[in-house]
């Protein structure tokens, strides 16, 4: 109960105090911050792991709500799965969630074929930027949905690395 009301900061700072405590916090951690809880709601089991996989060697990152979900320690009902990644790997990302189920939504200045909307994109280089986030790094947002239940993952293409896109956008004021 005591380490539920405490941030991740204070949890590891807690733990250090050492024997059945760091057991004891080092145990909680392990299940309060499960990436597979998380992602449990977008894949089945065996697709949390080739994600994971994926994910690593793509540097893709998952930022916004399902990342405050994760450091909250809470979950929210329309919460949606928002993976940045940088713009040569995007086509393979989203291939992989076609695989798996998840329905391409083409946004209206989009083409409504995937991967042909990225494809284009690649071919011209990172210099293709999505007007709609002009200064932000952004190439383009690609929106996938899956129904019953109904959930959605949305590719943010980024003209350079992933993490400069994530510190720029959300550090900006």
């Amino acid at each position: 109960m005591l380490f539920s009301c405490l941030g991740p900061q204070d949890l590891t700072r807690f733990s250090l105090t050492g024997g059945e405590v760091y057991d004891a916090a080092t145990s909680y951690i392990d299940r309060a911050f499960n990436i597979y809880d998380l992602l449990s709601r977008y894949f089945s089991s065996s697709e949390t792991t080739q994600f994971r996989t994926l994910q690593a060697m793509t540097g893709t990152l998952i930022s916004g709500s399902a990342a405050v979900e994760f450091f909250a320690r809470a979950r929210f009902s329309d919460a949606d799965l928002d993976l940045y990644v940088e713009y040569r790997h995007a086509a393979l990302l989203g291939e992989w969630l076609v695989d798996t189920g998840y329905k391409f939504v083409a946004r209206p200045h989009q083409n409504a074929r995937f991967p042909d909307v990225i494809n284009n994109l690649v071919a011209q280089g990172s210099h293709l930027w999505d007007l709609t986030y002009t200064g932000h790094g952004i190439t383009g947002v690609y929106a996938f949905i899956k129904e019953r239940p109904y959930r959605k993952i949305e590719i943010v293409a980024s003209a350079n690395s992933a993490i400069e896109l994530v510190l720029d956008f959300h550090s900006s004021t």
